[in-house]
């Protein structure tokens, strides 16, 4: 049998699974049965307001019983906890945790139809179109 820096290769594996099973038993599967789609906030949205907002979520039993903004613009704060609020998990799981909502605003899209990107339940990522305003007329946003 070789060995690896002095010790044989089945202990290093044994060693890896051992860590694994650890950290499995730490954080067990946090399957979502259900989320709402998150959207970018009207009111953020047409005052370009951006940024991350980290949560920490408690749940109990498959249920959200808490969603706490640590972090964030206000605006974007509320719509994040209402959003994590829509989640359920597989009935089995009871954890806290914390995620990351990251609103970000792009030069060039749809803007009745932001892109999301969801990692759940650790990250999700909103792309709004940045709102424009009319030359003009500043309080008219341009499409």
């Amino acid at each position: 049998m070789r060995k690896l820096f002095g010790v044989p290769e089945f202990a290093i594996i044994a060693l890896l699974f051992a860590q694994t099973a650890r950290a499995q038993d730490r954080h067990p599967q946090m399957r979502i049965e259900h989320a709402d789609v998150p959207l970018y906030p009207e009111p953020a949205h047409t005052a370009n307001i951006f940024g991350t907002v980290e949560v920490s979520v408690t749940v109990k039993d498959g249920t959200v019983v808490k969603a706490e903004a640590m972090s964030g613009p206000q605006l974007l704060r509320e719509a994040t906890t209402r959003n994590i609020q829509s989640w359920s998990f597989a009935y089995h799981v009871s954890d806290t945790f914390t995620t990351e909502f990251d609103y970000q605003l792009a030069e060039v899209g749809d803007p009745a139809n932001p892109e999301v990107k969801l990692q759940l339940p650790y990250r999700a990522t909103i792309t709004g179109v940045r709102v424009r305003l009319d030359s003009k007329n500043d309080t008219k946003p341009k499409p």
